[in-house]
């Protein structure tokens, strides 16, 4: 017996048809192509701030480590390669150049000519000087070394002057940043942990250390060698205060 053949095949499609697929797809492009472009400008962008964070962050430890290169209006951050404390020199995805400039608290900064500053689109630093460890920290250091400079002689070590005379308002420091309470005063800066809190730090002979929040002493950076010490400086003075990893502070609730 003969099969029948129909006249039209079921398979492929008509002329129509096809017409119809290809303008649903050029619909789904018109809609989805801005939608990945948004959200490739926005991972760039993104990418690029988090370059400046890490940055800025490595030129606030610079300072503390003895570096008193300023790079404002230079494109420079090969001095933190060189320091150790970047791998390598960031790069823009979109091409943007890399420069230093002065914040609104006369602090160096690093901006993007394609994305600009990461400042408008992060959450309000803590302080006047930052909100972190290494940024208040890098900070105090220049203050005190800009007011060495000035006067011949190191600040006062007895409050308000502590502050006042670096340009700080002592009010803005009576409060704990990050559960850290932070104390400059002459060739210093001095922290302790909040009430209720604990650091845990190690030493360069890799021992750790605790200071609770009723220990009457502090972990201590010097101005003068550009080192953070437990307890004290010089150890001279004190054989318990041995010089410290800060790298490895953790702060623990009580």
């Amino acid at each position: 017996m003969q099969t029948k053949v129909h006249p039209r095949s079921s398979a492929g499609f008509s002329f129509i048809e096809l017409m119809v697929v290809l303008g649903i797809i050029a619909i789904l492009a018109i809609i989805v192509f801005p939608l990945f472009k948004n959200m490739r400008e926005e991972s760039t962008r993104n990418s690029c701030l988090a370059n400046q964070r890490i940055v800025d962050e490595s030129y606030s430890i610079y300072l503390t480590k003895g570096g008193t290169y300023n790079p404002v209006n230079t494109a420079d951050v090969n001095f933190l390669v060189q320091a150790g404390l970047l791998v390598n020199a960031p790069i823009c995805k979109d091409n943007g150049i890399y420069s230093w400039s002065l914040d609104a608290n006369n602090y160096p900064r690093i901006n993007c000519s394609v994305h600009g500053s990461d400042s408008p689109v992060i959450v309000a630093p803590l302080t006047p000087l930052g909100s972190t460890l290494p940024e208040i920290s890098g900070a105090m250091v220049q203050l005190i070394d800009s007011y060495y400079t000035a006067n011949g002689r190191y600040p006062r070590t007895w409050a308000p002057y502590t502050y006042t005379d670096i340009g700080l308002n002592a009010a803005d420091w009576q409060a704990p940043v990050n559960h850290i309470i932070f104390s400059p005063g002459g060739n210093r800066i001095n922290i302790k942990p909040e009430s209720g809190y604990q650091f845990l730090v190690t030493d360069i002979n890799g021992n750790s250390k605790k200071l609770t929040d009723t220990s009457n002493w502090s972990l201590v950076y010097s101005i003068t060698d550009r080192n953070w010490y437990y307890k004290a400086i010089p150890p001279s003075v004190d054989p318990t205060a041995t010089q410290l990893e800060i790298s490895t502070l953790q702060i623990q609730k009580r």
